[in-house]
């Protein structure tokens, strides 16, 4: 299938709206069959082969990061995420599908955005938290019942919800943006702690930290129209803000980072700047650090991660032209007025036609050393061609095995022991457009990494 290439392509929101639902029709239509367990498969790369039992398939498509966690308590894990056939799916480590309980749990309309699982009532078991199409947040037990809605007004597309204690009271709580121009605190029970209007929609995750160390909360959300705001903890916008970062985004959101990246002990905050291919860094208080000028615009996160072993912070982007940046902050920073990127060796390089998912950093081959995993699509592409996860050191050299073709895919890859063998899955969401199944997961051969201190002495294990 190639019909997905008009997505990024055409900015133009109502059509981002028809092809999306046509995704979602075409999908229900065609009876796309529920998960099935099928035999290994080693995919003739050699390495990292298919996990047992995967790929799987679920009846829509999977646009964001999967969650894994271990749901029931059981001691084993299982993957949790949205699809747009509007539904809430759990898979087990096996690949087969959960139906016990209320699961699949069916919302009122696409889960595009990655869910959050945390213990919200404080009765010692898991909840999952989701953000639907229908502009309403749900709030669902272990077994899939639904503890409560709250509608936010507007429709939360790519609007992952986070779970922080926002207000101090030790319980978690729900912030969330919505395409209704507003960010919500919703505790517990599913009432409103507080909204805040922000300057335009927001399509994409927000994120909660405290950027000036005094122990409470601030959430930054990237909105629609290029602005970054900043809100309070009790629901106020911090002083100085909003901030203009450039023009308007488009379907895919821009999604704000925050980090310390020059280790003078404030955090900063990093933003793609919508319309610009540039990466803005801005202080706590609102001034525009540095711009970094990239190949392509940087909608996901940037990954921020000490790559070569230096000491020092390091910042890795994907942009909508398919590169892949890896850039030497530190460098970079010393010379705040100029946009120019100091890349490491090699880089930027094209990984594929567009990339969207935020690459991550993870040794998954157990040489010791950190590899880039990330993942690209190419409209020209036919099923599972049409899209793939790559994996590649910090020479731009290719993991052993990869790439693995996967079908379209936009999300960000998750990296955990998802059977609890020791060693590390790397689980990847593709196949949308009917491209090919939906959960891919592969059987890495890098262990999990244990620390212990020891009379002040850390080991690696």
């Amino acid at each position: 299938m190639t019909y997905t290439a008009s997505i990024l392509r055409e900015k133009r929101h109502g059509l981002y709206l028809v092809l999306l639902l046509g995704f979602v029709l075409l999908t229900v239509l065609s009876g796309v069959s529920p998960v099935h367990s099928i035999e290994q498969n080693t995919d003739g790369n050699g390495s990292s082969p298919y996990q047992a039992g995967f790929p799987a398939q679920v009846s829509g498509d999977v646009y964001d990061q999967i969650k894994v966690t271990d749901l029931d308590g059981d001691g084993t894990n299982e993957m949790v995420f949205g699809a747009t056939d509007g539904c809430v799916h759990v898979i087990n480590h096996d690949g087969t599908e959960r139906r016990n309980g209320f699961w699949p749990k069916h919302t009122g309309g696409p889960v595009m955005a990655g869910v959050e699982v945390g213990d919200i009532n404080k009765d010692g078991a898991s909840e999952v938290v989701a953000s639907s199409f229908d502009g309403k947040v749900y709030a669902l037990t272990r077994t899939g019942f639904t503890m409560w809605n709250k509608d936010t007004g507007g429709s939360l597309v790519l609007a992952k919800p986070e779970l922080a204690d926002i207000n101090g009271d030790k319980v978690l709580d729900i912030i969330v943006g919505s395409q209704s121009k507003k960010v919500f605190a919703i505790d517990r029970r599913g009432q409103l702690l507080w909204e805040n209007r922000v300057t335009g929609k927001v399509s994409g995750p927000v994120v909660v930290k405290d950027l000036d160390g005094d122990d409470t909360f601030e959430v930054i959300a990237g909105t629609d129209d290029g602005w970054v705001n900043v809100i309070q903890a009790n629901g106020g916008t911090r002083s100085g803000w909003p901030k203009e970062c450039g023009g308007e985004a488009g379907f895919f959101p821009f999604v704000p980072q925050v980090a310390d990246l020059d280790e003078d002990g404030e955090k900063e905050i990093i933003i793609g700047s919508p319309g610009q291919n540039m990466v803005t860094i801005l202080s706590m208080d609102g001034k525009v650090r540095q711009k970094i000028r990239f190949p392509g615009q940087v909608h996901d996160s940037v990954n921020i991660a000490d790559i070569d072993g230096d000491g020092h912070l390091d910042l890795l982007a994907a942009d909508d032209q398919g590169y892949l940046s890896v850039v030497n902050l530190r460098e970079t920073m010393q010379n705040p007025t100029t946009e120019r990127a100091v890349q490491f060796p090699g880089w930027p390089r094209k990984m594929g036609e567009h990339l969207f998912g935020s690459p991550r950093v993870s040794d998954i081959d157990g040489d010791g050393l950190p590899d880039i995993i990330y993942t690209a699509w190419n409209s020209r592409g036919e099923g599972l061609s049409s899209g793939s996860v790559g994996a590649v050191n910090l020479d731009g050299t290719s993991v052993k095995g990869f790439p693995k073709e996967t079908g379209k895919s936009f999300g960000k890859v998750s990296i955990a022991d998802l059977d609890n063998d020791g060693d590390l899955e790397l689980i990847v969401p593709g196949g949308i457009g009917l491209t090919g199944k939906q959960i891919h997961v592969y059987d890495c051969p890098g262990k999990v990494v244990l620390r212990m201190a020891v009379v002040g002495v850390s080991y690696t294990y």
